[in-house]
Parts: C-alpha cells; sequence; structure tokens
C-alpha cells in the first residue's frame, strides 16, 4: 500500500444572512369587569342656634377689657366631633334708647371661652354709623363699619370637639354699656347748673319721687376773648349724653371759669388782655382724664395788628378749630386746633396744647382754647401766616374716634361745635349747642371782641330716673360638614 496522502483544511466561508423577526407582542387579553360606581359627595348642615331674638346673657360694662358673652348656646349633640365651616350671624335690638352713632366694640366668637377665629388677634371691630334701634345689621343691611348681613355671615373653619359644650357670641372693649339703656327719662324740674365756677355734685337717691338711675350732662366750654377788637375769639364746644351711675357717685364739674388761672377750674388764662376758653366736663372722683365722662373744648382767642383780622378757633369735637383770616379767607396751617389724641400746635417753639392743657405761646402773649387736648397757641402778630390767633380745645364723649384713656358717656352722645367768625367786621360768636333747652343763655360760651375779657362756660346735670330695659340679641348658627 503506498503511502497516505497530505491532508488540507478549507478556509470557512462567509456567515449567512439574518432571518426575519418575529412578531413583536403577545395577543390581547380579555376585557376586564366593570368596577362598582363611586359614592356621591356627601355634606350636612348641622343648626347649632337658629335665629331668635332675646336678653343678651350678660350686660355688658363700657370700655371692658374682658370678653363679655351677650350669646351662649348649647352645642348639639350632632355638632360634636365635627369638622367643618361654621356659618353665624348675630345683631343686635333695644326698644329703649337709641344705639348712637360712634358705638364700637370688637366681637368674638368662641365655643367655651376659646375663641375660634384666625390670626393673632381673633376678633373684628364694628362701629355704628347710624343712630338706631338696631345694631350690626338691620332689614338685609349693615349698620356700620365691620357689620354683618343674612347673605354676608362669618365663614370660620372649625373642629368642634368631643366634649365641646357652649357655642358663645362675645363682645369686648365697648365705648358703651348694654343691657341698661331704656326706660330712662330726665327728671322735671331738677336740674343743677355749674356756671362759670367748679364744683362737687353727689347722684341723689331720688328725684320727684323717683328712683335715680344715672344723669343727663349737658356742657358748654367757654368762649375765647381778643386782644384787638378787630376779631373775635371762638366759640366754645358742646356735648351731651347719658351716665349711668348709682345714687351716690360723686361726680367733679367744671364750669370754665374764665379767666381764673387755674386748670381745676377749666384752665382758662388772662394774658395781656387776651383770654382763652376753659374747658367745660364731668369728671368721676376727681379732675383727671382718666376720670373723664365727657370734656366741651373751649374757644381759642383771637389776636391780630390792625393789618389782618384774625378770629380765634372755636372748641368742638373731634377736633378743635384753628384760628382764622376773615380778611384772607384762609384757616392757620402753623397753629392747630386739639383732637382726640394729640394737643394743638403752637406757632414757633411755644408750648404744644397736651391732655386737658392749653397750649402756650413762649413769649407770654396767648393760650390755645382748653379740652381733652388743649388747642395750639399763636402770637399778637400782623399775619395769621406769622402766627397769629389761637386754636380750639377738642371735646370728649368717649372713647371713639382714636380717643383712649377716659370713661365717656353710657349712651346718647352728642355733640356740637362752636363758630369760628369767617368774615370781617367783629361780633361774638355762639358756642355749639345754644338750641338745647338745657343752655343757661346770656353769654355762656360765646366767642368775645372784647379786650381784656373772655366767657365761662356751664354743665347742666339732670338726674335720670326710671328703669332700664334689656338689650336683645340674635343669633343664627349653623356648621356645615362636609
Amino acid at each position: 500500500m503506498g503511502p497516505t496522502g497530505i491532508t488540507y483544511t478549507g478556509s470557512t466561508g462567509i456567515q449567512g444572512p439574518m432571518g426575519p423577526q418575529g412578531p413583536p407582542n403577545g395577543p390581547t387579553g380579555p376585557t376586564g369587569m366593570t368596577g362598582p360606581t363611586g359614592g356621591a359627595v356627601s355634606s350636612s348642615s348641622i343648626v347649632i342656634a337658629s335665629y331668635a331674638t332675646g336678653a343678651i346673657a350678660n350686660a355688658v360694662a363700657a370700655s371692658n377689657a374682658t370678653v363679655t358673652y351677650i350669646s351662649q348656646t348649647s352645642i348639639p349633640t350632632a355638632a360634636k366631633g365635627k369638622t367643618g365651616v361654621l356659618m353665624a350671624y348675630f345683631d343686635m335690638q333695644t326698644s329703649g334708647a337709641a344705639f348712637i352713632s360712634n358705638t364700637a366694640f370688637d366681637y368674638v366668637v368662641a365655643i367655651d371661652g376659646s375663641n375660634i377665629g384666625y390670626g393673632p388677634i381673633q376678633r373684628a371691630r364694628y362701629t355704628q354709623t347710624v343712630s338706631s334701634p338696631n345694631m350690626i345689621g338691620s332689614n338685609g343691611f349693615t349698620l356700620g363699619t365691620g357689620g354683618l348681613t343674612p347673605l354676608t355671615p362669618m365663614s370660620i373653619p372649625v373642629a368642634i370637639s368631643a366634649g365641646a359644650s357652649m357655642f358663645q357670641i362675645g363682645i369686648a372693649n365697648s365705648t358703651s354699656a348694654f343691657g341698661l339703656s331704656a326706660g330712662v327719662a330726665a327728671s322735671s324740674n331738677s336740674n343743677t347748673t355749674v356756671n362759670n365756677t367748679a364744683t362737687n355734685y353727689t347722684v341723689p337717691s331720688t328725684a320727684n319721687g323717683s328712683n335715680v338711675v344715672g344723669v343727663f350732662i349737658y356742657a358748654w366750654g367757654g368762649g375765647g376773648g381778643t386782644w384787638n377788637g378787630n376779631c373775635v375769639g371762638g366759640g366754645g364746644g358742646f356735648v351731651s349724653g347719658f351716665y349711668s351711675c348709682a345714687p351716690g357717685t360723686v361726680l367733679a364739674v367744671i364750669g370754665a371759669q374764665a379767666a381764673a388761672g387755674n386748670a381745676a377750674t377749666g384752665g382758662s388764662f388772662n394774658v395781656s388782655g387776651s383770654v382763652n376758653g376753659g374747658l367745660a366736663g364731668v369728671f368721676l372722683g376727681s379732675l383727671a382724664a382718666s376720670n373723664a365722662i365727657c370734656v366741651a373744648g373751649g374757644g381759642g382767642p383771637a389776636g391780630s395788628q390792625n393789618t389782618d383780622v384774625v378770629n380765634g378757633g372755636a372748641g368742638g369735637y373731634p377736633a378743635g378749630a384753628p384760628p382764622y383770616s376773615s380778611m384772607f379767607n384762609v384757616s392757620s396751617t402753623v397753629v392747630t386746633g386739639g383732637t382726640q389724641t394729640s394737643g394743638g400746635i403752637s406757632f414757633s417753639n411755644g408750648v404744644r396744647g397736651s391732655q386737658l392743657s392749653p397750649g402756650y405761646s413762649v413769649y407770654g402773649h396767648m393760650y390755645g382754647g382748653n379740652g381733652w387736648y388743649g388747642g395750639g397757641a399763636g402770637l399778637h402778630s400782623n399775619f395769621l401766616s406769622n402766627g397769629c390767633g389761637g386754636a380750639g380745645g377738642s371735646s370728649y364723649i368717649g372713647n371713639v374716634n382714636g380717643a383712649t384713656g377716659g370713661i365717656g358717656f353710657t349712651s346718647g352722645a352728642s355733640f356740637a361745635n362752636g363758630t369760628t367768625l369767617l368774615q370781617t367786621g367783629p361780633s361774638n360768636v355762639p358756642p355749639g349747642g345754644i338750641t338745647s333747652p338745657f343752655f343757661p343763655g346770656g353769654t355762656i360760651g360765646y366767642g368775645s371782641n372784647s379786650y381784656n375779657n373772655g366767657n365761662g362756660g356751664a354743665v347742666v346735670i339732670v338726674p335720670a330716673v326710671g328703669t332700664f330695659g334689656p338689650v336683645s340679641v340674635g343669633v343664627d348658627a349653623r356648621l356645615v360638614v362636609i
């Protein structure tokens, strides 16, 4: 056998093409079953208080710093442990003397003494803007700022605990007392007039055989005088109102004694023949701003040379008037009247008016009219723009319009400003309130055009007799649970 031949291996051939791609997805599964229909959104309204009027739960004192609850309603079992939105409305009524304009208070909504409002204060301020036997709202309309209507109630998100007991409406910092405002009348032929002097008055227990429950007060500030017969001082302001107090209460009565040179008799001074108008007012116990029940501001003195005719500014509320040039028909901007919160500006480096004290010219020529805050003082100069004339002092009726620190009338406060002469040719000018049947007459409160002369003021006190009737409150409240 012959030898085996040599073996050879051939090269690998090229790779063949890729086969086609398979199907991308599997078959579709069957349709699932339809789920159950969802439940409807549910809500409910739980009545906490149905609107009905009734006597307020607690009498409210004036200037009450602590909240007094005027309505308290038991929380129904259905509302306990629920969360929702509390919708609440309330208003107040009286069958007696109307609630006066500018009566104000803070109101709160609470559960068991804890406020349920939001924010750091958790209360709202209401101020009555009309005189009415209704308060907060009436016939679908608000009666003041911060009021409510049936279509605009308070809306407060709230969680009521399971142990909650009482739903409450409360008020604080009231300018008037509530609960004691009806059925009171002035006692006839029992007036006491304090004219151009100062004295104490003790509230009697009876008048004309009826029990005394307080006093009606009418006060006229003193009129300003003049340094020059070509011009006239401002007329005094007027205030009146009712103050509830017990028999035996001692009232300090200041009748604005003209030119007395004494703060205790009204703060009227005669300087170089020019007399400023003093304040007239009534204070509980003694003369102090914190004891003030009411103050009628005095008129500022006039003062000019023959070049201009500058008349004194009148006393008034909420501010005394500045002096006025009847020659140029313009009021002073450099001497201003007292306001509810500050004394009037005196000219140049004069002393500004302050509480129960008039402003003063350092040159010794003039005082401003005195009042709750005294008016600023000017000079006996040639022109109004040079600081000529004195301004009126402000009156006070209670802790409203920015005033703080006094007591104020209980109810029925009113006021009228004195007169600032706006034309040339001097003539005495009347105070406010001269149409009151209690105005003592004569020159009380009149601005004077006589050198070295001013006119004093007066206070008339009339005992109030009768019985008090309650103030009523109506509340509507419901919890909307969603």
